[in-house]
């Protein structure tokens, strides 16, 4: 799995599972942290952690929050 880009292994990740990721965290508003890290075991893949950036997102004159996948990275394994 390629981990050297910024996005570590987000395109190798299905996206189900991204969305579950998502759908954990808290409805975003603007007065949230801009980014939020979920630590969720992906099968045939490991624990993966995802993490998301909030973004606002539509006109000026409707717009609205929404969280935005960065990057996933493998959780290395407890010795």
């Amino acid at each position: 799995m390629d981990t050297d880009r910024e996005s570590g292994i987000l395109d190798t990740v299905p996206s189900q599972f991204i969305v579950r990721a998502m759908y954990s965290l808290p409805p975003p508003d603007g007065t949230l942290p801009s980014e939020r890290s979920v630590e969720l075991f992906v099968p045939h893949v490991g624990l993966v952690r995802f993490t998301f950036r909030m973004a606002r997102r539509g006109g000026p004159l409707s717009s609205h929050w929404c969280w935005s996948a960065k990057s996933a990275d493998l959780v290395p394994a407890k010795a």
